[in-house]
């Protein structure tokens, strides 16, 4: 970060910190502003600009706060453009030191920092957001990615927040580990998880661990969701199906299925990357994509709220309570979009052999595991696209496979002994 800043050069310089919620931008935005105010004649830190911006005159607010540090008497803003002309005409001989923190549209930079000459010989602007595009678009070059901590990192943060000190007490190593793991290195929920069981008794600890619903959980997904709430209905669609279906999968083959499906995935998984709600390892083709475990949490849980009371009426469907609920009764819906079920244990399920014909918008299947069919399966929904059932138990394929639609089928080690004449599927393995 040093090397960005380059304190002692006479240029003028923006420096964006993007990154994921909760992974501590506005703490380390922060840290250096307190590190290096001192250089500068003026140095003003604006937080939760994303918040401020939802009032009426909230950019106003934030550009007067900007030009009290003048001290000019009766200084007077009439509206957001009067500021903008103040802020330039004003600070563009003062080597100032800016921070806005958690911005999350280009009109409150092209309001509050519009261009480098707004602001004096030596000037530094840091930018804290979600949006690595937002950056791109007004021409920040430098840029730092905030990354989650390491295992270490993260077991003195959760201790100082739940014991005060650097380290647990032998009684609760254990379940620190345990908490640490769950936290995935977010400084958020470390913060969050730590503080919620300081000073609690040894049973608390062992209750919360072998339960995590009992943990404030909305303190944590709650931050996360303002991402995804920002997104277009389309890439909402994208990545509650990445959430549920296709972490860990190569983005050639997510953007193929997804393309099937209708979707527009080049752009939209490129804008859930510049969102920090997916990431694509190794190379932009060939690169796995990856979410962080509380963003799947968050995901899993907008579709939890789609229906808490009943399941028929969520999108989609991830445990094997649920299902047996949907397909055991076979009442039908309208509302499941995809059912993906993995499992390591080998299960029986006495789902009723006529459900899933009743699922009439299920488009995505998906069974990882050892899974027994005591009533057998007469019939699988018509608007399916994409099959994937390991181990399949039966010797035949259901009835009402749509080979016309389906173009994605996977049936590794199953038992099945016959397919079908005629058509082709795209991709089948």
């Amino acid at each position: 970060m040093d090397s960005l800043l380059s304190i002692g050069n006479e240029d003028v310089r923006f420096i964006g910190i993007w990154g994921m919620a909760g992974v501590g931008k506005t703490t380390f935005a922060r840290v250096i502003y307190e590190r290096i105010y001192s250089h500068f004649e003026i140095y003003c830190f604006l937080p939760n600009v994303r918040e401020v911006s939802k009032t009426s005159d909230g950019l106003v607010c934030l550009q007067r706060k900007l030009l009290s540090l003048l001290k000019i008497r009766n200084l007077e803003i009439d509206d957001v453009y009067d500021g903008k002309k103040k802020i330039r005409n004003l600070l563009c001989r003062k080597k100032v030191l800016l921070v806005l923190d958690d911005i999350n549209s280009l009109s409150q930079l092209e309001n509050l920092a519009q261009k480098q000459e707004w602001f004096g010989p030596g000037s530094r602007v840091i930018v804290t957001v979600r949006d690595m595009h937002l950056l791109v678009s007004h021409g920040v070059c430098e840029k730092y990615k905030m990354k989650i901590l390491n295992s270490s990192d993260s077991f003195k943060l959760f201790s100082l927040k739940a014991f005060k000190r650097d380290q647990p007490p032998e009684l609760y190593l254990e379940l620190t580990k345990s908490m640490v793991k769950y936290a995935g290195g977010l400084p958020l929920a470390l913060e969050v998880l730590g503080s919620f069981l300081c000073g609690r008794g040894l049973s608390e600890w062992k209750d919360v661990v072998a339960n995590m619903s009992q943990v404030p959980r909305n303190e944590i997904l709650n931050p996360l969701k303002i991402s995804y709430d920002g997104l277009g209905d389309a890439e909402k669609t994208m990545f509650l199906d990445i959430a549920f279906f296709f972490t860990g999968r190569l983005k050639v083959d997510v953007v193929q299925i997804l393309k099937d499906f209708g979707l527009q995935p080049t752009i939209g998984i490129s804008l859930l990357i510049e969102k920090s709600l997916i990431t694509c390892g190794g190379t932009c083709q060939k690169g796995i994509l990856e979410m962080h475990d509380l963003l799947q949490e968050m995901g899993r849980n907008v579709v939890f709220q789609e229906s808490p009371t009943d399941t028929s009426k969520r999108s989609r469907l991830c445990s094997l309570e649920d299902i047996n609920q949907l397909l055991r009764k076979n009442k039908g819906s309208e509302c499941i979009q995809g059912i993906i079920l993995k499992l390591s244990d080998s299960c029986e399920a006495d789902w009723d052999p006529e459900a899933f014909s009743k699922l009439c918008n299920l488009r995505v299947l998906i069974i990882l595991c050892n899974l027994h069919l005591p009533l057998g399966l007469k019939c699988l929904s018509s608007s399916l696209r994409l099959l994937e059932w390991k181990g399949y138990p039966l010797q035949d394929l259901p009835l009402g496979l749509p080979l016309d639609e389906l173009v994605h089928l996977k049936m590794h080690c199953s038992k099945l002994k016959r397919l079908w004449s005629g058509t082709q599927v795209r991709i089948l393995q």
